[in-house]
C-alpha cells in the first residue's frame, strides 16, 4: 500500500512539472510571424525567368540576404544551404549530409560546419565549376568580380548577374598533378593549382608553376585586431587573406586612415576582396577571435589585374565544349581537340553516370568526372542511372514472384486441410 501510494504521489507531481513546464514555455519563448518565413527571397521567380533564358548547363551563386527578427539574437539568413534542393537548380550550397558523397574530398576543404555553404569570392574556383549567373535581393555590395548587371525584377526585387568568365562544363588540361600531393598544400594554392593542373590519383607529378602574377605583401600578428602597414599602396587586383584557424573575421581596408570597405566573412582557409582601379589602400585590419588552440598568422597575398587572367580565358575558350544540351540526368557535348587532352567536367563524379565514348572516366580534382581523350573531334553524352536500380528491381519483382508462388502453396494446403 505504501508503495502504491508513493507511485501515486510521482504521478501527481510529474503532471504538475509537466503543466509548469509548459506554462514556462509560452510565457517566455516569442511569438514569430509567419511573414519572416515568406520573403520574396524563398520564391522562384528569379530561378524561373534563367531558366526561361537559358537552358544550357550553369550553375548560380546567391547572395546571403537576412532579415532581423524582433528579438531574435542574431539575422535569420534567408540563402540557406539546401537552396538548390528546393528550387531544383545546379547550385553550390547543399547539406553534406545529402549530397553525393563521392565529392566529399573536394567540399571538405572549405567546409566550416556540418554543411557547405557558398563562399564570398573565390571566383577562378568558381568559373571551373560553370558558374554564369549570381542572384541578389538587398546585398549589392556582395555582387562577385567581373559579373555584369543581367536584369532587374522591380516587382519580385531581384537583380541578376551574369560572369563574362563562363566557363560551360568544363575545360581542357595539357599537365596533371598528383592528387596525394595536391591535398597537402595549402587549400589557396590548390585553388591556384587547379587552374592549369588536373588533380588525378594516377599522375606522378608532383611540381607545379603558377600562371599567374602573384606577390607575397607580408603577414598578419596573431592577434585578435591584426593591424598591417603598407610600404607601396595595392590598387587594382584582388587582395588574399589566408585565414587557417579563425574563420570568423571582418577585413577592413584603409587609405591615409580613411576606411575605404568592411566586410564579415565567414569562411575557412582564406578570404579574397577586388579592389578596383579607384581603390588604394595602404593599411590592412583583421579583427577576429583565434579559439584554434594554436597560433594563426595569416599570409598576405596580393594579385595585380594586368589583363593575364583575361590572357589564359582566351586561351582555353579555343578548346571547349560546343552544342552543350543539359536535361536533368542527360548531358551532350561536343569537343574538337587538336591533341591529347585531359577532359575535366564540372559534373559531379558518381558511379551512376555512364559516358557514351570509348574510353573509362575517372574521379578528377577531388570529385568530378574526367577523362583522357586523344586528339579529333568527339561528342560526348553522359546519362544518369540510380546505381544498383536495375539489380534491385529484379531482385523486388524475383522476391514478390516467389511471395506470391508461397501463397498460393500455402492457400492449397489450407484447402486440403
Amino acid at each position: 500500500q505504501l508503495k502504491k501510494r508513493h507511485s501515486w504521489i510521482l504521478i501527481f507531481v510529474l503532471a504538475l512539472e509537466a503543466i509548469a513546464s509548459g506554462r514556462i514555455f509560452v510565457a517566455y519563448n516569442y511569438g514569430i510571424n509567419y511573414k519572416y518565413f515568406e520573403q520574396p527571397e524563398h520564391s522562384t521567380e528569379a530561378i524561373d525567368y534563367i531558366k526561361s533564358m537559358d537552358d544550357g548547363y550553369y550553375r548560380i551563386l546567391y547572395a546571403s540576404e537576412s532579415y532581423q527578427i524582433p528579438g531574435a539574437p542574431g539575422a535569420f539568413v534567408i540563402t540557406t544551404p539546401n537552396e538548390p534542393f528546393a528550387k531544383n537548380y545546379p547550385g553550390f550550397s547543399f547539406y553534406n549530409t545529402v549530397y553525393n558523397v563521392e565529392t566529399d574530398e573536394f567540399y571538405d576543404r572549405s567546409r566550416s560546419n556540418w554543411f557547405v555553404s557558398e563562399a564570398m569570392g573565390r571566383n577562378k574556383v568558381y568559373n571551373l565549376m560553370s558558374a554564369k549567373y549570381w542572384v541578389t535581393y538587398d546585398f549589392e555590395t556582395q555582387i562577385p568580380e567581373h559579373y555584369e548587371f543581367y536584369y532587374r525584377d522591380k516587382q519580385s526585387g531581384y537583380t541578376v548577374y551574369r560572369n563574362p568568365y563562363f566557363i560551360e562544363l568544363g575545360k581542357t588540361y595539357k599537365e596533371t598533378i598528383n592528387k596525394d600531393y595536391f591535398k597537402t598544400l595549402p587549400v589557396f594554392l590548390q585553388d591556384q593549382v587547379v587552374q592549369d593542373y588536373l588533380v588525378t590519383e594516377f599522375s606522378e607529378n608532383n611540381v607545379y608553376e603558377l600562371n599567374s602574377n602573384l606577390e607575397y605583401v607580408g603577414q598578419l600578428a596573431d592577434e585578435k585586431h591584426r593591424e598591417f602597414k603598407l610600404d607601396v599602396p595595392l590598387s587594382n587586383g584582388t587582395l588574399y587573406i589566408i585565414n587557417y584557424g579563425v574563420s570568423e573575421i571582418t577585413l577592413s581596408l584603409y587609405s591615409d586612415d580613411n576606411l575605404i570597405c568592411s566586410q564579415p566573412y565567414s569562411q575557412y582557409n582564406y578570404v579574397d576582396i577586388n579592389l578596383s582601379n579607384n581603390m588604394e589602400i595602404d593599411k590592412i585590419v583583421v579583427e577576429g577571435e583565434n579559439n584554434s588552440g594554436v597560433a594563426a598568422f595569416m599570409d598576405v597575398y596580393f594579385e595585380p589585374n594586368d589583363g593575364s587572367y583575361d590572357q589564359w580565358y582566351q586561351q582555353i575558350q579555343q578548346e571547349k565544349f560546343e552544342n552543350v544540351l543539359f536535361d536533368r540526368d542527360y548531358i551532350s557535348a561536343d569537343i574538337n581537340l587538336k591533341d591529347e587532352r585531359y577532359i575535366f567536367t564540372s559534373i559531379p563524379y558518381d558511379k551512376g553516370w555512364k559516358v557514351y565514348v570509348k574510353v573509362p572516366y575517372e574521379k578528377v580534382n577531388l570529385g568530378f568526372i574526367g577523362l583522357r581523350l586523344g586528339s579529333g573531334n568527339y561528342h560526348l553524352e553522359f546519362r544518369y542511372e540510380i546505381p544498383y536500380l536495375k539489380v534491385g528491381a529484379i531482385i523486388s519483382l524475383g522476391s514478390l514472384i516467389i511471395l506470391i508462388l508461397l501463397s498460393l502453396r500455402n492457400s492449397k494446403k489450407f484447402r486440403k486441410s
